[in-house]
């Protein structure tokens, strides 16, 4: 298995190697200035048990946290001897990045006053209360069915769509990967269930420094969308850590975002880490037409390629993504009469434009 397939960050590629290695869940990542001012940051790795601790040690010898015996502490010399034997010395596409400065860029803030211990921070206006149950589409062995809990899923997100003649789906586009995935990521133990990490993600991906105020999209109305389950919930099997992924698809209106941006694509400045530089409209039409091209193996585009994932629910239930929308109606607008009656009466349809008058 590739630690670096599904990661977003380079701390979530440190989490997979450790888990597919060494079979050791971590709990968090997180750096802090190191004691002595002229030395770089230190990363602190927490574990769930001391077990975990002594069984990583087993590997490495690492320091332990005086004071919480559940956590270990690395210094950049040591981080970079980790990685390298961990088979991830470098982050990117391009491997121009070592793990430990990228790491470094993800989570370490000078100023420890600003950055909390991650651990022990709550995000509660994120969190999402569920009232009602989502449309959910036919299982294959792989993706659709019901819902996936907190305990079944590892990572979750929204993909916004909308109907003008056929489906669109709104993609962002990670530079890390070169690819247009979903706004989503990796649940927290802060998260309250599957919802909210879709949600927190979202807003992480789509808000300027996560300032829920400062958003490109209107988050309000994904947090509603959640929470009364207005959508489609298409859960898809991660087969290589044998977990599931929540796809939560919501509409948003094409028409208000190229009225907004006078475009179906655009740049995107100051979402954190630049985990999404872009925004784009895809007609579902144009992805299925690159899945079922022969020559498109890989489902590039000039600038990158779809998010497996993505391709494998857009393959598997492009019916019910389109009847859902159809169904729904979402872009057909009432008939002012007033426009109707005088093609009627040009038609010679002088009866049912009586009819009509009557009935208003």
């Amino acid at each position: 298995m590739n630690p670096y397939f599904g990661a977003k960050k380079p701390s979530d590629v440190i989490t997979n190697a450790i888990k597919i290695k060494l079979n050791i869940i971590i709990s968090k990542i997180y750096m802090k200035n190191n004691n002595i001012p002229s030395l770089p940051p230190i990363i602190i790795i927490a574990f769930a048990t001391t077990n975990d601790v002594n069984r990583f040690r087993q590997y490495y010898q690492v320091t332990v946290s005086p004071i919480n015996p559940t956590l270990i502490i690395i210094g950049e010399s040591k981080a970079d001897y980790i990685f390298t034997n961990l088979g991830i010395k470098y982050w990117g596409k391009t491997n121009k990045h070592l793990m430990y400065n990228a790491l470094k860029h993800e989570l370490y803030n000078p100023n420890p006053s600003s950055n909390p211990n991650p651990s022990s921070s709550v995000k509660t206006n994120y969190s999402i209360n569920i009232n009602k149950s989502f449309i959910t589409v036919n299982p294959t062995q792989t993706s659709g069915g019901d819902e996936r809990s907190m305990l079944e899923i590892e990572a979750s997100g929204i993909i916004p769509i909308d109907y003008d003649k056929e489906p669109y789906l709104l993609l962002g586009y990670d530079p890390y990967q070169c690819q247009w995935k979903y706004f989503g990521g990796a649940k927290e133990n802060f998260d309250n269930n599957t919802r909210t990490t879709a949600y927190r993600e979202f807003i992480e991906e789509t808000c300027v420094n996560k300032n829920m105020n400062n958003c490109y999209l209107d988050n309000d109305r994904f947090k509603k969308s959640l929470t009364d389950g207005i959508g489609l919930c298409i859960p898809k099997l991660n087969i290589q850590h044998g977990h599931w992924n929540n796809f939560y698809f919501i509409h948003y209106s094409l028409e208000s975002f190229i009225k907004k941006y006078n475009s179906i694509e655009i740049d995107v400045n100051g979402i954190d880490n630049n985990e999404v530089v872009k925004m784009k409209w895809f007609k579902l039409s144009e992805l299925m037409k690159l899945i079922n091209d022969s020559q498109q193996k890989n489902y590039k585009l000039p600038d990158g390629k779809i998010h497996p994932p993505i391709v494998a629910i857009v393959r598997d239930h492009h019916d019910s993504i389109t009847n859902y929308l159809h169904n729904k109606k979402i872009n057909v607008k009432p008939v002012n009469i007033n426009n109707i009656i005088p093609i009627l009466e040009s038609l010679n349809y002088s009866h049912i434009t009586k009819h009509i008058l009557s009935k208003v």
